[in-house]
């Protein structure tokens, strides 16, 4: 029985490494079983070179009030001669969000003058869209891809609070961008504890929720096909002890996840077991002493999770993947590399597609 179920096992490995872009991220809603097939640790360097995908990180940072933006593969399978950049975007582009499909969000700023693009890079494409209501700052930006042929496409916005004196909260302006309809629609304000802000964490697209954490401990999530809101705390051993300076929502299998720095070089891996009643499970504690070789005095932090072994770090300037049971490491020193930092996991196959959709 035991080498039945290993004879299965290889046999839907090679099937997913071989399915399209597309199709794989059906196929990890089939089963358990199927979904950590694709977050083993050899499955998406052999699905990229068997299925022309590209999978790596936008690294964002920004010096003399200019963005730039480096694109750092996560596998050995980069397609040669592929040179994935946003040089064909407008003078000084922020990547404000990134799909899992490979899509992203631009905004582009000349002086005052302000406009939002949707691009894939894989394919150069570009195209502008109708601004927002730009009044009030940009707080937060995410992008889910509903559809993929033909595409069809979200952009949430949430800007900058409006405090009310006959209330006790903060007031962040809401917006949706429909690529079916092509234009921007005004929801009810999100409410949130007067003083409360959301971190610099990125926004994590998880079970069919956006999710962006506050500074009160507590995660906002943001039901993209109800259109509803909530929020739910953080585990309570992070909340009440101070040392866990770090704390960054993320992707984990799928899952959403938490991690955080101790103060004895290692990190906690916290995942939400139950989301129904928001329960966290602490997952792993992983030792990170191998990197004082890289950075002996500050213990870098992961920014993401390239399968189920690989973690994203970053460090002054550097990028570093590693493997988290192995310990080992490989550093990719990025000399024009500032902080603040942003990172954007990337995705995308090599299909131009109708970016202006339903618009």
């Amino acid at each position: 029985m035991e080498s039945s179920d290993h004879l299965c096992s290889d046999v839907i490995f090679e099937i997913l490494t071989r399915t399209s872009f597309e199709t794989l991220s059906r196929c990890k809603l089939v089963c358990k079983s199927w979904n950590r097939v694709t977050y083993d640790s050899s499955f998406m360097n052999l699905f990229c070179r068997r299925t022309s995908t590209i999978s790596g990180f936008f690294i964002q940072s920004m010096a003399s009030n200019k963005y730039s933006s480096n694109f750092v593969s996560s596998h050995e399978s980069s397609l040669p001669g592929l040179n994935v950049s946003l040089d064909f975007l407008p003078h000084n582009v922020k990547i404000e969000a990134c799909s899992k499909q490979g899509i992203l969000c631009c905004l582009s700023r000349r002086d005052r003058h302000f406009r939002y693009y949707v691009c894939k890079p894989s394919t150069r494409q570009l195209q502008s869209l109708p601004n927002p209501k730009m009044r009030y700052n940009t707080e937060k930006v995410a992008m889910v891809v509903l559809r993929s042929n033909p595409l069809r496409y979200k952009i949430f916005r949430l800007s900058s609070p409006r405090h009310l004196s006959t209330t006790k909260y903060y007031n962040y302006g809401c917006e949706i961008f429909d690529s079916d309809t092509w234009s921007w629609k005004q929801l009810q304000d999100i409410l949130l504890p007067y003083g409360v802000i959301f971190t610099t964490n990125p926004t994590i697209f998880v079970c069919g929720t956006i999710h962006w954490l506050a500074s009160n401990n507590n995660v906002l999530a943001f039901n993209e096909e109800q259109e509803t809101y909530t929020t739910f705390p953080l585990p309570k051993p992070l909340c009440d002890d101070k040392l866990y300076t770090y704390k960054q929502l993320m992707e984990y299998q799928g899952r959403l996840a938490l991690c955080c720095n101790t103060p004895e070089w290692s990190l906690e891996l916290w995942v939400m077991e139950d989301y129904t009643d928001h329960v966290w499970k602490k997952r792993q504690v992983l030792s990170v002493e191998s990197l004082k070789r890289v950075e002996p005095y500050s213990s870098p932090t992961l920014a993401a999770f390239c399968n189920a072994d690989t973690a994203l770090m970053m460090s002054f300037k550097k990028v570093i993947f590693y493997k988290m049971q192995e310990g080992n490491f490989k550093v990719i020193r990025m000399t024009d590399l500032n902080d603040p930092c942003e990172v954007f996991a990337f995705q995308s196959d090599l299909k131009p597609t109708d970016l202006r959709c339903g618009g």
